[in-house]
């Protein structure tokens, strides 16, 4: 996916089921991102916890002032459209 944000998407079990090439540079740190890996293995509590109320109730999230890689993001939680679809997608936006 030729995007030029970092983006990846996640499943009902906060699993990475898809990551642009732009995403793979901002955990250089801890190895390359995993498919299927779950999502607070990269993240810390504060971004994970509030992904996980974001995917249960199903709304859109925006975490402010993300410090990845010594760099700060703001990470945008969009949930997939088809509610009976769990999962969503983030859009990672460098400051």
């Amino acid at each position: 996916m030729n995007l030029p944000v970092p983006v990846m998407s996640l499943n009902a079990e906060q699993k990475i089921t898809l990551v642009n090439h732009e995403a793979l540079s901002l955990f250089d740190n801890y190895g390359k991102i995993q498919l299927g890996k779950r999502l607070y293995e990269y993240f810390p509590d504060y971004i994970t916890g509030r992904i996980s109320v974001a995917l249960h109730t199903h709304t859109c999230r925006k975490i402010k002032k993300c410090s990845l890689n010594e760099i700060l993001y703001n990470i945008d939680y969009i949930p997939l459209p088809n509610k009976s679809q769990k999962g969503g997608i983030l859009v990672f936006r460098q400051l």
